[in-house]
């Protein structure tokens, strides 16, 4: 139990990092309708097939203050589940956010799963759109994932040592998303 490490806990001037590309629902539901293509169907896979593992380990070894995985609630909605109760908000830079290839022209033609928009539906009111963004953005922000990365929290000055680490070991879409701010408390502000 003490080498858990929950979904509460970031602090006000953390760095948020994110581990794996997001779009996955969007890109299941592309193969549905018979518009993935080949190569985006193998690197998708490739990336669902990919554990968590190494990442968890080294997030666990720098300190990490808070974490979940990325999955059915995307990554708005498990990022509103850190904040939600606490004394914090978290800031996202939706262009540091990556992305799998095609999700954007799949999200613009609003090939998205269900779940997406149900996502979006119970989470929408805790995101403060500061700059102008997409719909089609939002909703891949919100797209439900399989086999997402892992969303962590961890000191500012460790962050890129992180980063530097995790790539390394072959997590190359490991990112700065963004941090852990002291207000809008119990809100995601995208900037």
């Amino acid at each position: 139990p003490d080498k858990i490490i929950r979904n509460k806990g970031a602090k006000a001037g953390e760095s948020i990092i994110l581990t794996k590309p997001i779009g996955t629902g969007i890109i299941n539901t592309a193969l549905k309708a018979g518009m993935a293509s080949e190569k985006t169907i193998e690197i998708v896979t490739l990336s669902m097939k990919e554990l968590n593992r190494r990442a968890s380990e080294i997030m666990k070894e720098a300190g990490a203050s808070s974490a979940t995985d990325v999955t059915g609630f995307g990554l708005l909605g498990h990022l509103y589940e850190m904040v939600r109760g606490q004394d914090i908000g978290m800031m996202v830079e939706p262009e540091k956010v990556s992305i799998f290839p095609d999700v954007e022209n799949f999200a613009k033609m609003g090939i998205v799963p269900a779940g997406t928009h149900s996502n979006k539906k119970a989470r929408e009111e805790f995101v403060v759109i500061e700059k102008k963004i997409e719909p089609y953005f939002l909703d891949i922000l919100f797209d439900a994932q399989t086999s997402g990365g892992l969303l962590f929290t961890l000191p500012r000055e460790k962050a890129d040592g992180v980063i530097e680490q995790l790539k390394k070991e072959g997590i190359s879409h490991a990112s700065i998303i963004g941090e852990v701010i002291p207000e809008p408390k119990g809100k995601i502000l995208l900037r």
